[in-house]
């Protein structure tokens, strides 16, 4: 059996929201009809990969557009998870100019964060007006990563 997982992430990497604005997002999500027990919400101590798992097809330069191959990628996330995940500015090799890790476009969508607020086997999405009022309560705009396992 196969285990879907919406997550979202700030767009700040290393945000993490206050106690008082966490409890505002869970009740929220009650509120748009997830269960406690679908939440979950985490905070690491250092800045993760937050991946699609098995829904990745992809991954575009934001810059030119090409499509990056999987071992230059691994090279590049390679180096920076030497940092800890500290430094995501990389030359990508296909253009050969300056960009983020984060900044990379993700076929589907992942990213670079240290809070993450997890969904287990939604039987929905957020839509977009729900999006924007979680949004305000994070602080943050937000990036959704729906990760198949």
């Amino acid at each position: 059996m196969s285990d879907h997982f919406l997550i979202l992430i700030p767009d700040e990497l290393s945000y993490v929201p206050e106690i008082h604005a966490q409890d505002k997002m869970l009740q929220l999500l009650r509120s748009f009809g997830f269960d406690d027990d679908m939440i979950q919400m985490t905070t690491s101590e250092s800045v993760q990969f937050i991946d699609q798992g098995a829904n990745f097809e992809h991954i575009l330069c934001p810059l030119c557009k090409n499509e990056l191959q999987l071992e230059q990628w691994q090279l590049l996330m390679d180096a920076a998870y030497r940092t800890g995940f500290a430094q995501l500015e990389v030359v990508v090799p296909c253009c050969s100019q300056s960009t983020s890790l984060n900044d990379l476009i993700y076929q589907w969508p992942a990213g670079f964060a240290r809070f993450r607020i997890e969904i287990f086997n939604p039987s929905s999405d957020i839509n977009e007006t729900q999006m924007h009022v979680l949004e305000t309560a994070l602080g943050y705009k937000a990036r959704k990563i729906w990760r198949h396992i």
